[in-house]
């Protein structure tokens, strides 16, 4: 079907064909059609050859030139398109400083992709400017929603896991390396069953060693102490950075605390963020999103749908989640329906798994459905009978063969 906002014909006549069969060639080229492989064969050039009476020779000897181009790399007709010629970019106003190359990276040579000239231009579509669009209001308005228990709770929960986990464990593990905690020779020869190593040369015989001892100035064996080095040292530090990442991740995406806007169309976000503290994040209403379920049967059972329950949002722009409670004691009831409207776009029509917001596959069609289909029918009836049935286009190799089967027929009549 259709969408419901074009109301134009859209059917398009034979004469009008823009399909350009060169695209579906085989990938084993013929030697036979090789002039037909490196013909020019752009749309374009169809089109104004089908639809207007315009000499394509004259019009490629019109183009425009380029006045400084890469004689080695380009040709004259490598004309510059303006950034006033391009669509502009408006699908997020809140900017992209991630684009702008910082002067350590500059003086380092960090190369990162979206700083780079090549990854910036777009052909048809402006640079996205790195500051934020200037009609965009950053004071504050009324509150939505705030929860200050929850930074609480996290970082109670950091403190229980940076005791748990990384205090007594890393405490443990640097006394084994560091404060000599490791157990002695003689220990572990007495109670594990192990060969007693000598710690001194002087207990390898009468020879006269006493005052010579390794090259280690411990007193246990130098295998021991390597190993302290190269395998529990080293896995120690990568425990604890280890742990310092799970405390600087544990933030578990909850809010805090979210205010609109004087314009509603941006929310403060304030969030448990890094190690202990809390950070405040801008988003654009219209890309956050209450994301569907795939499986529309437990739609019901889902606890964002519970009073008490935990709402998540997604912002489709940046990637973040953002996890909110339900409870009405949170939230401003002013302005919690809302923000919960423009944040359930794709929710629309989510009663029946059959019907969608653009397709619908149900069994019967519903009366608007059905007089869409009846006016596409007669638009397509009143075009055929006008311009003729549509005619596919033949691929090259087939119209070659049928030159040739036609040359010989009239070969053969004479």
């Amino acid at each position: 079907m259709r969408p419901g906002n074009l109301n134009e014909v859209s059917y398009i006549p034979a004469h009008f064909n823009q399909v350009e069969t060169i695209r579906n060639t085989n990938q084993h080229l013929n030697n036979m059609f090789f002039d037909f492989y490196h013909r020019w064969r752009e749309p374009t050039r169809t089109w104004f050859s089908q639809t207007q009476e315009i000499n394509h020779k004259e019009t490629l000897a019109n183009r425009p030139h380029a006045h400084h181009y890469d004689h080695d790399k380009g040709s004259e007709y490598d004309v510059e398109w303006t950034e006033d010629q391009k669509f502009p970019h408006v699908a997020a106003r809140l900017g992209f400083p991630i684009l702008r190359e910082e002067p350590i990276e500059r003086i380092l040579g960090i190369e990162r992709a979206p700083a780079h000239p090549g990854y910036q231009f777009q052909p048809f579509v402006q640079t996205p400017s790195m500051d934020p669009d200037p009609t965009l209001n950053f004071e504050q308005g009324d509150a939505i929603y705030e929860n200050k228990k929850v930074t609480e709770w996290i970082r109670f929960w950091k403190a229980c896991t940076a005791i748990v986990v990384g205090g007594w464990p890393a405490f443990y593990t640097f006394e084994i390396y560091a404060g000599d905690g490791a157990p002695s020779l003689q220990w572990m020869a007495d109670q594990w069953n192990f060969w007693q190593i000598p710690p001194q040369f002087q207990d390898g015989g009468g020879w006269d060693l006493a005052g010579y001892r390794y090259c280690d100035d411990h007193d246990y064996m130098n295998l021991q102490y390597s190993i302290k080095r190269g395998i529990v040292r080293p896995a120690h530090t990568m425990y604890i950075l280890t742990v310092i990442a799970l405390l600087q991740h544990i933030n578990f995406d909850y809010v805090s605390k979210m205010t609109y806007n004087r314009d509603k169309d941006i929310v403060f976000v304030y969030r448990p963020d890094g190690f202990w503290g809390e950070t405040e994040h801008v988003y654009e209403v219209h890309h956050l999103e209450q994301m569907v379920p795939s499986p529309v049967t437990a739609v019901k059972d889902l606890t964002m749908n519970r009073k008490d329950g935990i709402l998540t949002v997604y912002d489709m722009a940046n990637r973040d989640y953002l996890k909110f409670y339900g409870e009405d004691k949170y939230w401003n009831q002013e302005l919690k329906e809302d923000f919960l409207g423009q944040t359930r776009s794709l929710w629309l029509g989510n009663s029946d798994k059959y019907d969608g917001r653009i397709f619908n596959i149900a069994h019967r069609a519903n009366e608007e459905v059905t007089l869409t289909q009846l006016k596409v029918d007669r638009e397509l009836q009143a075009a055929i009978a006008k311009h003729g049935e549509a005619v596919p286009a033949r691929s090259h190799e087939d119209e070659f063969f049928d030159g040739i089967n036609k040359k010989k027929r009239e070969i053969y009549s004479v």
